[in-house]
């Protein structure tokens, strides 16, 4: 009875669904366009001469190590390295010495793989709706326009994605040997990002809720397990081996770690000197932030209408994204990034088809409905880009500073995301490329040579809000300069009040100003007099 009533629901979900007649060749031909619209959108934003930096530099040079070694590096951090794996096989086969090729060449496979992902939302879709409302969910996803921002920096979102999405639809299907499939590809999934594994524990409660009067559960569970225990294990035991850990497991408990905290100088540095109820609040403006332009619209009724259905595929949907949502969420408690939200998003648009379809269901007509929706998705997703675009002239500014300060300093302060251009001065003097990241790094003790801008000696991170405090941790540590720029929602207070308030500071020395140059990107270089820091404020005077 019970099974008939849920029957009767899935049916109710798109009652049109006899009625539509879509050829599988319209199908793929439909598809293509999406996906081929997809990559043209992407295209058009994708910043050619602008180098990879940050996380995007750390694939690249792990990628570009196991193309050249033939075989998984040694000194590397493992940590989700599935997506610089998998990328290093176009490395292999690719043949310039121009290292900006090669990062052009990881923009262009990550925009393939989110453009790609249209396919397993597409048959996500279909299991509750009609093919016409599908390629609409497929549509949702694709012209997102924070999908396609991500899917340019070259990083490993795109891959994850793909996975999990793919994984959801196998774990869905009413076959046993196609759920195989499901927890195969949640163990990639967890290679390419380590809270992948958070999927490992909902598709075993679902299916043992699904299948609890089968007689062979017993043994189904334990196997769907080591499926995937056999195909993650030799991944860990290599992370095991060279990071000590294996970036899957021994990540849990840092959930419970308040003292995991990123450095106050990134993004997040003033939002993580709040309150706790000021942090809950910035958690929900950028969940509400990240629902825009389409899902804050349209996702409230979907959820509504997935809890009002009794439909257990439906159901085990909004059980999946609960369980992906907890790694998010908290990941975002810690650095309010939208990027680690964009997991979120397939399941999202498929549950926006709830509110898609009792808007169509309002047309006579409906293919002027679907202009119109078409007409929508397509206006609201170029406004949203037009406005976040990356905008190229800093970049260029960034990028240009960057030898500046690599040739007029010693050992600075990390001056937020800027900074992780000065690697690329030091590629820009290669004679030869690829190179091992080793060799790179031999090249020379300096900021102009250190892979990563958040473990460099040249580069120390902003710990403290107050002045004193700092310069007096800078002096053992060695630091010659301070680097400020105009990003004051990403600064310290004090160093706020440096660039504001420089001529208060005398034992700081201005060296450098970008404003003198006409650049819009402004940034000031300061030589630290410690004789009279420690006159002025110690007293103590030579």
């Amino acid at each position: 009875m019970s099974s008939e009533k849920n029957s009767k629901n899935h049916l109710n979900l798109d009652n049109n669904r006899k009625q539509e007649k879509i050829s599988k060749l319209h199908l793929v031909i439909i598809l293509s366009c999406i996906m081929i619209s997809g990559i043209i959108i992407r295209a058009y934003y994708l910043p050619n001469d602008v180098p990879i930096s940050l996380d995007g530099l750390q694939y690249f040079w792990y990628a570009n190590d196991i193309a050249i070694l033939n075989s998984l590096p040694i000194d590397h951090s493992p940590a989700n390295n599935g997506w610089p794996i998998f990328l290093s096989i176009f490395f292999k086969f690719y043949n310039s010495t121009n290292f900006m090729d090669y990062m052009f060449l990881q923009r262009i496979i990550s925009i393939a793989l989110s453009s790609l992902t249209v396919i397993p939302i597409y048959f996500l879709a279909k299991k509750y709706f009609s093919k016409k409302i599908a390629l609409i969910g497929t549509m949702l996803f694709t012209f997102e326009p924070r999908i396609i921002q991500n899917s340019i920096f070259g990083i490993s979102e795109p891959l994850f994605i793909l996975l999990v999405t793919s994984s959801i639809v196998c774990f869905l299907h009413q076959q046993k040997k196609i759920i195989v499939f499901a927890f195969m590809l949640i163990s990639f999934a967890s290679i390419v990002r380590s809270e992948g594994i958070i999927l490992l524990i909902a598709f075993t409660i679902l299916y043992g809720i699904r299948f609890r009067n089968s007689k062979k559960i017993s043994y189904e569970i334990p196997i769907l397990i080591l499926v995937f225990i056999l195909i993650i294990l030799p991944m860990a035991n290599y992370r095991v081996e060279v990071n000590g850990d294996d970036s899957l497991l021994a990540r849990i408990p840092n959930i419970f770690d308040q003292t995991n905290e990123p450095e106050q100088n990134t993004i997040a540095e003033n939002i993580q000197n709040s309150q706790k109820i000021d942090e809950m609040k910035n958690i929900f403006l950028l969940i509400g932030w990240a629902s825009i332009p389409f899902f804050i619209f349209l996702i409230p009724y979907g959820i509504y209408q997935v809890i009002k259905y009794e439909n257990t595929g439906i159901r085990s949907l909004l059980t999946i994204l609960f369980f992906i949502s907890i790694p998010a969420i908290y990941a975002i408690s810690f650095l309010p990034e939208t990027r680690y939200l964009l997991i979120l998003y397939p399941i999202l648009s498929v549950m926006s088809l709830f509110s898609v379809k009792k808007y169509f269901d309002k047309f006579s007509n409906k293919n002027i409905g679907l202009i119109i929706l078409i007409g929508l998705i397509l206006i609201g997703s170029i406004a949203f880009l037009e406005i976040k675009k990356t905008d190229v002239n800093h970049e260029h500014e960034s990028l240009k500073i960057a030898k500046i300060v690599s040739e007029k300093t010693g050992i600075i302060n990390q001056y937020a995301m800027e900074s992780g251009y000065l690697p690329i001065i030091g590629m820009q003097e290669l004679e030869e490329f690829p190179i091992l990241k080793s060799n790179f790094k031999k090249l020379g003790n300096d900021m102009k040579h250190c892979v990563n801008i958040h473990a460099c000696e040249n580069i120390i991170p902003v710990k403290s809000n107050n002045i004193i405090e700092f310069l007096q941790n800078s002096k053992e540590k060695g630091i010659t300069h301070l680097v400020i720029d105009n990003k004051e929602k990403r600064r310290a207070v004090f160093v706020n009040d440096i660039f504001e308030n420089e001529q208060n500071f005398s034992y700081l020395k201005k060296i450098y100003d970008s404003k003198e140059e006409q650049l819009s990107y402004q940034v000031k270089i300061f030589k630290i007099n410690y004789d009279k820091f420690d006159c002025n404020v110690k007293e103590i005077c030579n």
